[in-house]
């Protein structure tokens, strides 16, 4: 099933915005893989938002996750 473009955009603000167990019930009902194909309108990545943002414990939650 595709995952909706207002749900892609759901996550990557909470990528963008720290929001650690918005990223984790995405990824528990979409899978951690579905991760990797989410990209915004100039293509970053959740990492990209992740990592502008200053949110690097957030980063490796999701890695260790």
């Amino acid at each position: 099933m595709s995952i909706s473009e207002d749900v892609k955009e759901d996550v990557m603000l909470a990528c963008r915005y720290g929001d650690l167990e918005d990223v984790q019930a995405f990824v528990k009902e979409h899978g951690e893989l579905s991760l990797t194909e989410i990209r915004d309108e100039n293509h970053n990545s959740i990492l990209h938002m992740i990592c502008a943002n200053g949110h690097i414990g957030m980063h490796i939650s999701i890695v260790i996750y």
